[in-house]
């Protein structure tokens, strides 16, 4: 059941709590544990619901709740660095290293690139930042420098067709269509751990505490896959 509350099993989150103390600064106060604001913190994240009702389920008052919940997102956010590292590309990852269907011809490859929706309330004093600004995209990103997109005009995730790859191109976006499935099954898992990041509902933070908060869940999800990861979940996103 405490997977299904904190989005985690109790030994991961014992250790979350010991991180965050030791390392991100979190302090106990004389009325709540460290484990109390963390778990504040996480409840808020895996349900996306309204102050009140966080307030009923822990019995603290609305502005105890928003104090917690906030004071554990800044001690997230330092973490950055050490969930979110990006590769030196020094190494060979293993699921290339050990695959045929990708070694030697993505050796080269660090890592994959997706984007994903995530709804943003943004202020009235905040909308000239936005209006009729827009980015340049296509099925998936212009071919550069640093940069590898499947071949255009050419059948893309063949996985998911009876159809065999005819010609070299086929093969190399079917391939290349496996690769990038890490980057869009990871977004789908940490919306099905934290809601919050999924929800439809106006969400009712500031701008930068929403980033902050799209950060934290992403620094989580990446703790939770090396120390507990949850297979059911994993597999109802592979379905």
């Amino acid at each position: 059941k405490c997977r299904d509350i904190i989005r985690t099993g109790p030994q991961a989150f014992l250790r979350l709590c010991d991180i965050l103390q030791k390392f991100g600064g979190l302090q106990p106060t004389q009325r709540a544990s460290i484990e109390e604001q963390v778990g504040i913190f996480l409840y808020t994240l895996g349900y996306a619901v309204k102050n009140r009702k966080i307030q009923f389920f822990f019995c603290r008052s609305g502005e105890t709740v928003s104090r917690h919940f906030h004071k554990v997102l800044r001690s997230m956010v330092t973490f950055e660095e050490y969930f979110l590292n990006q590769p030196d590309g020094s190494e060979v990852s293993l699921e290339i290293l050990y695959s045929s269907r990708f070694y030697p011809y993505f050796k080269d490859c660090i890592g994959t690139i997706d984007g994903t929706h995530v709804q943003v309330k943004v202020s009235n004093e905040d909308v000239p930042r936005y209006r009729g600004k827009y980015y340049l995209v296509d099925a998936g990103f212009m071919l550069r420098s640093g940069l590898i997109a499947p071949y255009r005009g050419v059948r893309y995730h063949l996985k998911f067709s009876s159809h065999e790859p005819k010609s070299p191109r086929e093969l190399f976006n079917l391939r290349h269509a496996s690769l990038r499935n890490a980057i869009e099954r990871a977004f789908g898992v940490v919306k099905k751990i934290f809601p919050i990041i999924a929800s439809t509902t106006q969400p009712n933070f500031s701008v930068e505490t929403q980033t902050k908060i799209i950060l934290a869940c992403c620094i989580i999800h990446n703790y939770l896959m090396g120390v507990d990861p949850d297979e059911n979940l994993i597999a109802e996103v592979d379905r």
